[in-house]
């Protein structure tokens, strides 16, 4: 797919949702981002829509890259780092990075225990890296949860409506 393509076919999305509106939010997810070439993207979507705001998703493996910080700092990107707890062993190594930061922490609420020992201790570790932490319960059961956000004032509640949905 040629870059021209991909600028023509975020102009006439943008076109279809851009009535009445100043501008619109481009999020760059799915899968894992950060393992593409999003600096180009990132920058080319800066430069041809500059009015938009950009945000990237991202697992948090990245966070620390030079290119990341200039992006976030340079050009706006908005970013949410949902690093997965209770599934990737290299998460404490993140988060002893000083570089490691974004917008937005979301964090996976599992109410079996799994990753929930981090949680605690994540705004004490990151102090003022993001600006926004999220707890996303795992499952349909949101009491867990919603617990934990009113025992842990920093945190707020954020619901995946994927799952409320029933999307797979």
């Amino acid at each position: 797919m040629s870059a021209e393509f991909l600028i023509d076919r975020i102009e006439s999305l943008l076109r279809g949702c851009r009535e009445g509106r100043d501008s619109v939010l481009l999020v760059i997810t799915g899968g894992e981002p950060t393992l593409q070439n999003y600096n180009l993207l990132v920058l080319v979507l800066r430069n041809f829509f500059p009015r938009n705001k950009i945000s990237l998703e991202t697992n948090g493996r990245m966070s620390a890259d030079v290119s990341y910080r200039y992006l976030r700092e340079e050009h706006g990107l908005w970013t949410s780092v949902s690093p997965k707890l209770g599934i990737d062993p290299d998460c404490p190594s993140y988060f002893a990075n000083k570089d490691w930061r974004g917008d937005e922490l979301k964090v996976v609420y599992d109410s079996k225990g799994k990753g929930n020992h981090l949680l605690f201790r994540l705004p004490e570790l990151l102090g003022d890296r993001f600006k926004h932490y999220y707890i996303q319960p795992c499952s349909e059961d949101y009491g867990p949860a919603v617990d934990f956000v009113k025992e842990n004032q920093k945190w707020r509640l954020s619901i995946q409506t994927q799952k409320i949905l029933k999307i797979q």
